[in-house]
């Protein structure tokens, strides 16, 4: 299962040079009058409309190297968990094959123990000792059957595909939302307010995958 790194489509890239940030607040902006606040304050369309065009530049680029920086982490996330799925898938499939053969190789020394006469010859040391080697043979099998229901290969494959389908979901949406809620406005208060809308969404969405990842890999353990 073949996953591009898409890493290099969200790569850093700030428009605007960065300046000194100086929001320019003055007391004349403080509704409260100096009174000490319970709580916090956002600023509104009417604080950025005061402020300059280039104070909302940096502000903006600022919430976009953050932004952006997140999304990239998705991204990371997304292609580590498909090293790991591939990882897991490719051990399953050497596990499952190794143990159809075995299987049939027990089946085999099953056949020969049920017939020996026609076979070995029923006298023979070898015949005499087929049958405790079929039963070692049967007690190695099945230690090796636990084994690899322990090891839970499969399961960790379609816990890293789930988690990447998350994590790749994720920065793909919020890089569009960005692109169509936050590009188009360039440096006005919209372009502002919805910047720190979109960078609190984003947040939010990081730790929701988090604890989605954590469910999906603790239901499929409660499976086992």
């Amino acid at each position: 299962m073949a996953v591009d790194d898409i890493s290099e489509s969200v790569e850093l890239t700030l428009s605007g040079q960065e300046i000194p940030y100086n929001p320019g607040f003055s007391a004349s902006d403080d509704d409260a009058g100096g009174e000490i606040q319970n709580k916090l304050i956002e600023p509104d369309r009417n604080y950025w409309r005061k402020r300059s065009a280039q104070e909302r530049q940096v502000y903006v680029n600022r919430i976009e190297k953050q932004f952006k920086e997140l999304t990239i982490e998705f991204v990371n996330n997304a292609n580590t968990h498909i090293k790991l799925f591939k990882n897991n898938n490719k051990k399953n499939t050497y596990w499952r094959f190794s143990l159809i053969v075995l299987t049939g190789g027990l089946a085999a020394i099953n056949i020969i123990v049920a017939s020996p006469d026609a076979l070995i010859g029923s006298g023979s040391f070898f015949a005499k000792a087929l049958p405790v080697m079929a039963a070692v043979y049967a007690s190695l099998l099945a230690m090796l059957q636990s084994l690899e229901s322990f090891f839970q290969h499969n399961q960790k494959a379609a816990v890293n595909r789930e988690a990447r389908e998350l994590y790749l979901d994720a920065a793909r949406d919020l890089r569009c939302k960005w692109e169509s809620y936050v590009g188009p406005f360039g440096n006005t208060a919209t372009a502002c307010l919805n910047a720190k809308v979109l960078y609190d969404t984003l947040t939010e969405r990081d730790r929701e995958l988090r604890l989605q990842v954590k469910d999906i890999t603790d239901s499929q353990g409660k499976k086992e």
